[in-house]
């Protein structure tokens, strides 16, 4: 009968008994070894392995840069050390010269070996033909770890004597920890009970905090400022884009009901702007054509705007039509009557505000700007101002909302995805005929980073020399002497340009002032000299 060890079983310092590698002191860890950042308690003396191992997590991983949950203001850069093999490991040990603890004079040689690393003997498993081709030979008992932490804690809670780890020294750098815990005390008359219970509440509000939604601030996330996590969504199958779009609300809102045109305002342009119905008006289109013929664009909008919300209801419930999607049989029965208004919206990176939320603030988060639907250039965009957020829900389950905004412009309506915000100022110019105009300035949204187009240039551009005129042509003014006949300057731009007598004498009395002056700086210098 033949044996084989297929790996040990044990906790920490049994770890070191079998291994070799000495599991007490700054390079007590075994992935670490020489490159740990172990450091030396300043009371104590004591080492501790406190925010050792960032250094495994991957590169881009936040806890590397957090400055607060682990040591004050430091950041993780370093990468983590290789994982040797078993070959390189037994290398290591055979160079050192370490010697079994079965073997004459182990001790003495081992102790003069193993003054500058973590090995500290040779473990007797080398000695087996196949353990150089374990991937795994030593696994930690948890079970036994968690029993020797608590035997810690318990005795030193308790004050067990001989055994807790209750010390000046250990207080001494505790004090700064210490000073955090006390603060939490709000009866003086149970100093220890409060300390115990605010680190209770912190603890579980921090693991309950991984639980939380995407959009909820916690301690261990930071949602970005203008986050438009939509709230509650859940994803169905067969679920129409236009039900799935992201934004949330900010504040309580209002209920109020659309009056008949707004209702019917409302159902047109999230038809006509849903992906999914736009096969349906393809069809309805070409029902319209096939029925006549010599109809034009404009006859077909205008049945489009009338016609199109009834004959999609009724299209899409013919049964002969196999229209299975119960989706779009509840979109084509219109919004509730219904709906939810808010003053503030978080859509696309923007926090919009409504115009009248919005007036008595310094901020201006109110302008709305629309692409066009043949979009080019920014001459097509559509700039209005947020008037009022409506959330439509439509009947059915599951839940399916939308979002438009009412604003003062051509249409009474918009999708909240369509927006972009903008700020408007008061136009530059001091004629007036142009007081009531405004200037349009873009807003970039947060989080988005405006990145240059990467064009492949395989041969360098043509170096095109600077434009500079040689000479530049005056054109010259004729004024005729006659005192009797009014004086005009012939402008460029075809106006002419009236000189009084008036003009031309004070302009002789400004040159005669600034020669006599002259005159004068003339003399005062000749006194001085």
């Amino acid at each position: 009968m033949r044996v084989a060890l297929l790996w040990t079983i044990s906790d920490f310092p049994a770890y070191s008994m079998l291994s070799g590698w000495s599991t007490a002191g700054k390079t007590a860890c075994p992935y670490c070894r020489d490159d740990s950042d172990a450091f030396t308690l300043t009371k104590g003396g004591k080492q501790s392995w406190f925010d050792n191992h960032r250094k495994f997590l991957p590169v881009n991983h936040p806890f590397r840069r957090n400055k607060i949950a682990f040591r004050k203001n430091k950041t993780v850069t370093k990468s983590a050390p290789p994982i040797l093999s078993s070959e390189e490991i037994l290398e290591q040990i055979e160079h050192l010269g370490l010697m079994c603890v079965t073997d004459m004079g182990a001790d003495e040689n081992n102790d003069l070996q193993s003054k500058n690393t973590g090995w500290k003997r040779r473990s007797i498993f080398w000695d087996l033909p196949y353990w150089t081709t374990n991937m795994l030979r030593h696994n930690l008992d948890v079970m036994h770890i968690e029993k020797n932490v608590f035997e810690n804690i318990f005795n030193t809670v308790m004050n067990v004597e001989g055994k807790t780890k209750d010390n000046a020294q250990s207080r001494e750098d505790l004090k700064e920890y210490l000073r955090k815990l006390k603060n939490n005390v709000k009866n003086k008359a149970k100093v220890e009970g409060s300390i115990c219970n605010a680190y209770l509440v912190e603890e579980a509000s921090s693991f309950c905090a991984h639980y939380f939604e995407p959009h909820v601030n916690t301690r261990h996330r930071k949602v970005p400022r203008n986050d438009d996590t939509v709230e509650h969504m859940d994803e169905h199958l067969g679920n129409l884009s236009i039900f799935t779009h992201s934004g949330r609300p900010l504040g309580k809102g209002k209920v109020r009901y659309l009056t008949e045109q707004e209702f019917q305002a409302a159902q047109m342009y999230i038809l006509l702007n849903c992906i999914e119905v736009k096969p349906y008006i393809d069809i309805f289109v070409n029902e319209l054509h096939m029925a006549n013929p010599n109809i034009n664009d404009k006859q077909v909008d205008e049945k489009l705007e009338r016609e199109f919300d009834k004959w999609f209801n009724k299209y899409v419930h013919n049964p002969s039509n196999n229209i299975s999607s119960q989706f779009l049989k509840d979109l084509s029965k219109g919004p509730l009557r219904s709906v939810m208004c808010y003053n503030s919206y978080v859509v696309n990176g923007y926090k919009f505000h409504t115009k009248g939320y919005g007036s008595h603030r310094a901020t201006m988060n109110s302008g709305v700007c629309i692409k066009g639907t043949n979009y080019s250039t920014n001459e097509s965009d559509y700039y209005g101002q947020l008037i009022e957020v409506l959330r439509l829900e439509y009947p059915g389950l599951p839940i399916k909302r939308t979002v438009l905004f009412k604003c003062d412009w051509y249409e009474p309506f918009v999708l909240a995805i369509q927006a972009a915000q903008v700020n408007y100022s008061i136009y530059p110019s001091l004629k007036r005929d142009k007081d009531d105009w405004w200037a349009v300035f873009k807003i970039k949204a947060r989080s988005v980073i405006d990145l240059p187009e990467q064009v492949n240039v395989t041969t360098p551009p043509a170096r095109e020399e600077p434009f500079q005129e040689d000479e530049m042509e005056v054109p010259l003014i004729q004024i005729d002497d006659d005192d009797d006949q009014q004086q005009y300057l012939n402008d460029q731009n075809g106006v002419l340009v009236e000189i009084n007598e008036e003009d031309v004498e004070d302009e002789e009395e400004l040159e005669l002032d600034s020669e006599s002056d002259e005159e004068c700086d003339d003399v005062y210098d000749s006194d001085t000299n």
